[in-house]
């Protein structure tokens, strides 16, 4: 998870926690400020499904997930810019977290190869009644991300099965683990030097 320069991030301290209490932590956003755990609706497509901006305001959301990788297909990263970013987008002034797409080389390579292919230097993605190949870099989708205007950016991952053998978990883990240093360097030097996007 990448988060821009301008925020703050603490491990919150509670007394006598629960051996199973997942970490906490109090990070500050320019958006708002987020404790962790912190519950986020799936807005895949820039929208929670059947739920309105001002549902979720109601229902005290502070934070909504949405897919860098399926906004980039439709309507396009461009198409969301032109209209102010992926919070004007989505019609919500709070935080906005966007996945990587990595989570697409699970679903949808590794399920059906004809879809793509997974290598070293990214995820190769032929869409559905397309000829072209995508290339999903860890470049690439931390500049997508920085695009759409997220809050909190996720670095390319290689997702696998649970069932698959632990060789290929371990192929797996290498390979996004070995994405993490590109993505951190991209997105510092996007961050120093925004006109590039």
């Amino acid at each position: 998870m990448l988060l821009p320069d301008r925020c703050t991030v603490r491990r919150r301290d509670i007394p006598n926690p629960a051996p199973s209490m997942p970490l906490t932590l109090n990070t500050a956003l320019p958006a708002g400020l987020e404790d962790t755990p912190h519950f986020m609706p799936d807005a895949t497509y820039g929208t929670v499904r059947a739920t309105g901006a001002d549902d979720l305001e109601r229902a005290d959301i502070r934070i909504v997930m949405t897919n860098s990788f399926h906004l980039m297909m439709r309507p396009g990263i461009s198409a969301v810019r032109s209209l102010g970013g992926v919070k004007a987008f989505l019609g919500w002034n709070k935080v906005v977290a966007t996945d990587s797409g990595g989570f697409q080389a699970y679903s949808l390579i590794r399920q059906n190869p004809r879809y793509g292919r997974v290598t070293a230097h990214g995820l190769t993605f032929v869409p559905e009644n397309d000829s072209k190949e995508l290339l999903l870099t860890p470049e690439k989708v931390i500049l997508n991300q920085l695009r759409l205007g997220s809050d909190i950016l996720f670095c390319l991952d290689d997702c696998t099965h649970p069932d698959e053998a632990a060789s290929e978990h371990q192929v797996s883990v290498e390979r996004t683990i070995s994405w993490g240093p590109d993505c951190k360097a991209a997105f510092k030097q996007h961050v120093d030097q925004p006109g590039e996007r």
